[in-house]
């Protein structure tokens, strides 16, 4: 029987909580459906939003502040393609028009970096006017617990060499599957990774799991704890300033209040060495503020 999804707004408007209309999802189909209906969906969904949303970004008295969109299409860009699909072509056009109204589209880079190992993000992170997020891990490991780690993790599948054979896995080290874009992109320097977060051993419910629940990992994660950290700086600029912030500043404070982190690690793939913005909640709410000098 078809369950239905709400989203709750609580953080964004001072006139109290909303919901946007409830959508049909049979939960048996959640995990099995084609990569091209997901984005089918994703089409029609933005479609809604976007006649919906006037050109502040209210829907109803309520402010809407992201979008989670935690799907990729496998692929590694390190700019936008001239030949996409024309379902695609349409999906940038309404990121582009949400961007303008101050909704942020927050989505994940991928998980395929330990298959390609080079630089790159995937679709739709590698639209400009995306908030791209990678993932980092956000606990310790040592060797033998990162052998395990990698063993029973279906994601690490692609990983041959083996792993943290000097030093333990820490906070803040790049997961080996999550792709990157460093800031001097050569191809287009609008286009890069704006933001890491912790996407490592999330427990997360799971029709999956054996008593409802497992341990997930990867940009789908981090994408969350970005997407509420938006709504977040949104709601700090209304109530420092009195409105709220286009989608452009929001990707600044992002990525000028994060500190850096140089991806290098025993982690079973080959590092770029090369430095990343990690999420700084305090960091980018300063920005806003106007305390950074």
């Amino acid at each position: 029987m078809p369950i239905k999804l709400y989203e709750w707004q609580t953080h964004a408007h001072p006139r109290g909580e909303s919901k946007i209309p409830p959508v049909e999802v049979d939960p048996r189909k959640l995990c099995l459906e084609p990569e091209s209906l997901i984005f089918e969906r994703l089409l029609a969904a933005l479609t809604w939003l976007n006649g919906n949303v006037n050109k502040r970004g209210m829907l109803k008295g309520v402010r809407v502040a992201s979008i989670c969109f935690a799907s990729s299409d496998g692929e590694n860009y390190t700019a936008r393609s001239t030949e996409i699909e024309r379902l695609q072509r349409q999906v940038e056009e309404l990121i582009r028009a949400l961007h303008r109204k101050g909704v942020a589209f927050v989505t994940g880079t991928g998980n395929e970096y330990a298959r390609f190992q080079r630089p790159g993000m995937g679709w739709p992170a590698i639209v400009p006017e995306t908030i791209s997020v990678g993932a980092v891990f956000d606990l310790d490991l040592s060797r033998d617990d990162f052998k395990y780690y990698i063993q029973t993790k279906g994601h690490f599948r692609y990983l041959l060499a083996a792993p943290a054979q000097k030093q333990r896995i820490k906070p803040g080290q790049l997961l080996p599957i999550t792709q990157r874009l460093a800031w001097k992109n050569p191809r287009d320097r609008r286009i890069h990774t704006t933001v890491f977060a912790p996407g490592s051993l999330v427990e997360s419910v799971s029709i999956t799991g054996p008593q409802g629940y497992e341990l997930l990992e990867g940009t789908s994660q981090a994408v969350s704890v970005v997407a509420a950290t938006v709504a977040l700086l949104q709601q700090a600029s209304y109530l420092h300033s009195g409105k709220y912030c286009s989608g452009e500043k929001i990707r600044h404070w992002l990525s000028h209040g994060a500190n850096t982190r140089r991806d290098a690690g025993d982690d079973g793939v080959g590092d770029t060495y090369l430095k990343y913005p990690m999420l700084d909640v305090r960091g980018a709410m300063n920005h806003l503020l106007g305390k950074v000098a």
